[in-house]
């Protein structure tokens, strides 16, 4: 249980981050650069502005 806390833990200290770009390629190249990163982490991806407003407030 005590592993599982320091993930935990872990996990809200890196940095959110929403992808947004017309493409997919794109964005799945970025994401996994990213989510490569020790304290960063992709929380979601976009195909434009509105989508990426959507998300930022889900």
């Amino acid at each position: 249980m005590g592993a599982k806390k320091r993930q935990s833990k872990a996990q809200e200290e890196k940095t959110k981050i929403i992808i947004v770009d017309d493409h997919p390629i794109i964005r799945k190249g970025l994401s996994d650069l990213i989510n490569q990163e020790r304290d960063l982490v992709v929380c979601g991806q976009a195909e434009d502005v509105h989508e990426g407003l959507q998300a930022i407030k889900t």
